[in-house]
């Protein structure tokens, strides 16, 4: 392997090893505050493809019975959910931390040479978009949707190729694809609009509409190769539509604190006071992006130095800072986003400094590498040793950003483990559960799951209903399948995440419930006479004649079948178009 490959390969690597370090500590560990929610995701996920050869389409233990695939969170789909399948949630988990903190650095320096940025410069841009403190909150928060903001360089990168070479719009199709599929809903929305935004201001900058076509090629792409989630997922939403209201944003006074306070982890974990203190809604994790002054100085002198050649790329930047000021800015974009449809149902604008701290990276590489030049020039003309402070520079930026943002790790698995007895027989067995203590979780999703349970009220980012579905010793509460009108006998004899059977002694016609939620997607089978599923009192039900008989109740949409034929039509045909133009990749 050459010289200038393997090098970036192996620092990469070391700053990935070292800078995530702190999470192996206590390896088996689990996550404090969202982590137990989006573990959760995870963990049942993988209970349905191993323990009953399941694609995990519906989750009977959240909320009275939930769809899992279709859940804009639900990550199955992504390739990197193999460790999950090997390893287990957390450490599979675990292991997705290390690897796209490698990517996301290596992602940045590829996007940097590609400018004809100098080595050095390529490694400060990439150190400072990734060992900034907004992937390490946001990891030790418990959002592992944020694990995927590493594959910004890269669908840029290849975007940037899509405009000389039309086949990469395969190459962006599939890192954007990746990003979806990990469940990473709130970085797809970002990423999205800061490609349309840059797509649109390039467009006005060579006077063409091929960025603005190209990147609209790639969002086609995109939604047709994700299908099978993408139409889950919105008729999911259209049952369930998340609209917010939330015009809050981040206020100038502590922007400067965001970028240089040294003091990134007590805000959230310790004081959560301050956030009120500070005027600020939601809690620190949200906020975060250390950098320090000397980048922050090369931020500003790159911005302004390469104005008038990356204008598109600096307006991006600035847009999405007003994004994260949200009502605070001069111009409310964050208000104008909201007006179209999926980002209408966002909310934390501060989430969209990303999009800021992606440009400013680069735009802070643009100024060392000036600044490198300039040295280099001082050291032939009075002494050598000029030609090291850029060396010393990249040095001190990369110690500083580990000893303000390596210790956030720490902090994100906290809790040992506890022993949780699995009962033989599924029974939503909980209204509400507080396995947890001194508040250091959200909720208690996977330790009632590890125990084969539902719960009824459980942590959830959409607003689901849960009208009939009762608990175990709640007033109301007939079992996990009965007979409405009470006129024969009913027992489950298989229980699986998609699929009920059961045996019904009907002695007069009446109605089979389950104690789950009905969604559209439900299907009943039987030996005889079957009528479809329907839903009763809000649960799932089927009209059942008198006599004896089995029933199986499954779930399978229709939208999850539609979207599996033309994902897998789009990726026939891609196939064979990369085969027919595989020469076109080697530029």
């Amino acid at each position: 392997m050459p010289r200038r490959v393997l090098f970036p390969l192996l620092i990469t690597l070391i700053l990935t090893i070292l800078f995530a370090a702190p999470i192996v500590d206590d390896f088996t560990f689990w996550g404090q505050m969202d982590w137990d929610q989006f573990v959760s995701w995870n963990a049942i996920g993988r209970d349905s493809l191993l323990r009953f050869q399941q694609f995990p389409l519906w989750n009977p233990y959240v909320n009275g019975g939930n769809v899992l695939f279709a859940h804009p969170h639900s990550p199955f789909l992504s390739p990197f959910y193999i460790f999950v399948i090997i390893f287990g949630a957390y450490i599979g988990l675990k292991i997705q931390i290390f690897l796209y903190l490698f990517i996301g650095l290596l992602g940045m320096y590829v996007l940097c040479r590609h400018y004809k940025l100098t080595p050095k410069a390529s490694f400060f841009s990439a150190v400072l978009f990734m060992l900034n403190s907004v992937y390490a909150l946001h990891v030790t928060e418990g959002h592992t949707e944020w694990l995927v903001m590493a594959l910004l360089p890269w669908l840029f990168y290849f975007f940037l190729k899509s405009l000389q070479n039309v086949p990469y719009v395969i190459a962006s199709v599939g890192v954007l694809s990746l990003i979806l599929l990990n469940g990473s809903v709130d970085v797809f929305s970002i990423a999205v609009a800061f490609m349309l935004v840059y797509a649109a201001f390039k467009s006005f900058s060579v006077r063409s509409l091929r960025p603005l076509m190209v990147m609209s090629g790639i969002l086609a792409g995109t939604a047709l190769f994700c299908a099978v989630k993408l139409l889950p997922m919105l008729e999911f939403l259209h049952q369930f539509p998340r609209y917010t209201l939330d015009n809050s944003g981040t206020p100038w006074n502590i922007l400067v604190r965001i970028l240089l306070s040294r003091h990134q982890v007590a805000y959230d974990l310790y004081y959560i006071d301050q956030t009120q203190k500070m005027g600020i809604q939601y809690l620190w994790h949200e906020y975060g992006a250390y950098i320090g002054v000397i980048p922050l100085v090369m931020v500003i002198c790159g911005m302004v130095k390469t104005f008038k050649s990356r204008w598109p790329f600096v307006c991006s930047g600035i847009v999405f800072l007003f994004i994260a000021l949200g009502r605070n800015a001069p111009v409310n974009v964050w208000l104008l986003l909201h007006c179209f449809p999926f980002w209408d149902s966002q909310k934390v604008p501060s989430r969209y400094i990303l999009g800021f701290m992606f440009v400013a990276s680069l735009m802070a590489g643009y100024a060392f590498s000036y600044f490198e030049e300039w040295m280099n020039v001082l050291s032939v003309k009075k002494y050598r040793l000029f030609k090291y402070v850029p060396v010393l520079i990249l040095l001190f930026v990369v110690c500083d950003l580990f000893a303000v943002n390596r210790p956030i790790f720490e902090h994100a698995f906290t809790i040992k483990p506890f022993a949780v007895k699995r009962e033989q027989a599924f029974i939503q067995r909980y209204r509400k559960a507080v396995l947890f203590e001194n508040g250091t979780s959200r909720s208690s999703i996977y330790p009632v799951f590890l125990s084969n349970s539902g719960i009824l009220e459980a942590y959830e980012v959409v607003k689901v209903k849960s009208e009939g579905v009762r608990a175990f010793g709640e007033e109301g509460y007939r079992g996990e399948v009965f007979l409405a009108g009470g006129r024969g006998d009913v027992d489950v004899a298989f229980f699986s995440p998609n699929k009920v059977v059961i045996n019904v002694q009907a002695r007069q016609p009446d109605i089979l419930v389950m104690n789950q939620n009905y969604y559209t997607g439900w299907r009943v089978l039987s030996a005889g006479p079957s009528y479809p599923a329907e839903p009763y009192d809000g649960m799932v039900s089927t009209p059942v004649p008198a006599g004896k008989a089995v029933y199986e109740f499954y779930y399978l949409p229709r939208s999850f079948l539609l979207g599996l034929a033309i994902s897998l039509g789009c990726i026939v045909t891609a196939s064979i178009y990369c085969y027919n133009k595989r020469d076109c990749f080697v530029t």
